[in-house]
This record gives structure tokens, sequence and C-alpha cells, in this order.
């Protein structure tokens, strides 16, 4: 990057973080997060929707209510809420709805807990079309589902629109920097650099569920320390957690995160879904994929007879 181009980021970094500005770009059809403020006017923009969308539907909205708390690192503290999440999981069951053709899979948990893993499963166990964070496409950036399924359904769209030939579904959020277009400013272009940041899983999961009624719900859980552990050492996703606004992700300080938000937000998201699930009796399947029987409590699950390893060795594509 020329000293223009590095010059007008600079300026338009200091704008943004004096301002607050929000900058609605058509690039493509979407809302793009410039500033470290503006994913919080894109949830607003996105609440309003669905509060249109639920009115539509005659359902009740799904709202992120409360955001998370910190909660303590200490090992025992942990393992006793971790104690408490089971007994919040269904019991039991079998699921054999990916037999059909209208019957969806969606992996609804967190970037490194092991959505690569559920991935392959879905793939080469199951044998079902699956998409794991977004197409590669050739000479092209990668179509994210995430970024693709917040833009559906602000633009009043179904969620899974232009997505429908895949049938199962893990990591559908994303979280990334990226360039988004040249800028024209005094006369020359300069790269403008954007955060992309969508949730669907935090912000749309009741949706996701009125639109595909014969669908199930994997929310794998890893241990919470190990998942902070293995956030520090991924790329730059702890710093781009701290650096926006994410649903439900309580930060004391803005653009610092501590471990102890992080516990917290993982374990919020995690009672959530587990809540709803039983609300709306939907089928769902509560994974602890570190454990020894995480194989045999999927492949009861699913009625199904394959292996559950660990597949995420990459270092560069997404968040895994």
């Amino acid at each position: 990057m020329n000293h223009v181009n590095v010059g007008f980021v600079v300026h338009l970094s200091r704008l943004l973080l004096v301002f607050g500005t929000v900058l609605i770009l058509d690039y493509p059809r979407s809302i793009i997060v410039v500033s470290k403020l503006t994913n919080r006017h894109y949830w607003e923009i996105e609440s309003k929707h669905l509060d249109k969308f639920w009115t539509t539907n005659q359902s009740s909205k799904f709202s992120v209510g409360p955001v998370s708390k910190p909660f303590s690192t200490s090992r025992v503290l942990v393992n006793n809420r971790v104690h408490k999440l089971r007994s919040r999981a269904p019991r039991g069951g079998t699921w054999e709805g990916y037999k059909q053709q209208d019957g969806k899979v969606f992996e609804v948990a967190f970037p490194k807990t092991g959505t690569s893993s559920i991935s392959e499963y879905f793939a080469n166990v199951l044998h079902l079309n699956t998409i794991h964070y977004g197409e590669k496409l050739e000479n092209k950036p990668t179509r994210n589902i995430g970024r693709e399924v917040c833009e559906n359904g602000h633009a009043g769209r179904k969620l899974l629109h232009g997505w429908e030939k895949y049938q199962a579904f893990a990591q559908i959020d994303v979280l990334l920097l990226q360039s988004c277009g040249p800028k024209l400013y005094k006369g020359r272009y300069g790269a403008r650099i954007c955060l992309v940041s969508c949730w669907p899983q935090i912000t749309h999961l009741r949706q996701l569920h009125f639109e595909n009624p014969n669908s199930a719900y994997i929310l794998n859980w890893r241990d919470p320390l190990d998942w902070v552990e293995s956030i520090n050492h991924w790329k730059n996703i702890r710093g781009n957690l701290a650096g926006s606004e994410i649903p439900g992700l309580y930060k004391k300080q803005k653009y610092h995160l501590t471990d102890e938000e992080l516990v917290g937000w993982m374990f919020w998201h995690a009672e959530r879904v587990l809540d709803l699930c039983k609300s709306e009796a939907m089928n769902c399947l509560f994974l602890e994929i570190d454990k020894p029987h995480a194989t045999a409590t999927i492949n009861s699950f699913f009625n199904a007879n394959g292996s559950l390893g660990h597949a995420n060795t990459a270092t560069n594509d997404h968040n895994g």
C-alpha cells in the first residue's frame, strides 16, 4: 500500500473513531462494518427487521435479551457450571430427518469448538452436501454463509436463499477483516478495510428453525478454558472479537476482552440455545466434542456408524 492509501486509511479511521460513523456500502448488497463502533448499529437495524418479520409471520421474535456476564476461569467453578449445563441438554433420542430431502442439519456453536470435525462428519458419515464457513471461489473472495444469512434476513428473504443446494451447515458465523473495494480519495484510489461480523446462531436461530422445521441443531461444546486458549492462538480472532460489537458479548472496556468475558459468553450462548431447543421442541444434540464418548453420542443421535475426529489443521483459511 502506498503512502496515499495509508494516509486515507488513517484519516478514515480517525473520523470513524471520533464520530462513530456508519458507512453503508453497496459492495455487494450488504451492510459492511467499517469502524469498531458500527456493528452495534447493524444489530439495531437487524433487530428492527426481525420485529417486522416475526409480526408478519405471527411468531415471537428471537431476542438477544440480557448480554452475557463474565465468569470465573477457576477450574472448579467452570466444571460445576458445565455440570449444570448438561442438565439442560435434551435426553437421548434419535433423529433421522437428514434422510429426507427437507431435513437440514445446523452446527450452532462458536468457532474453534470442533466445527471442522463436525463438517467432515456431516459430509463423510451422513453423506450430506455440506458447507463449512463458506465457498471458495476461483479468483474470487470466499463466499461466506454467515454474511449472506445476515444479508438475506435484512432484505426479507429466506435466510438460506442462495444456499438451497446444501443440507448441512457448519460454522455459520463470519468474523474477518477484508478489503471491501477501492475508495476514491483526493483523485486517487485507496483500499477500504472492513470488518465483517455476523452471528446467525445467535441472532437468527429461531428464524432458521421457523423456516426449516424438519431440521436438527448440533451444539458442540468444548472445555471453555481450552477454547479460550485456542482463541488466543488462532490468528487475530480475539482481536476482532474485542474490536467489534458481538451480539451478547459483554465487554467492560471497549476493544479489550478478558478471559472471564469470553468464558461467560460461551456459557451464555450454550444456555440460550438449549433453552430454545426445549421451548420450541427442536431436534437438538449437546455434543461434548472433546470427550471420549463424543463419537458414540453423535452416532446414536443420527443412528449412524462413523468416526468423529479432529479435522482442523489449517492456520489461515477461517476460524475453524
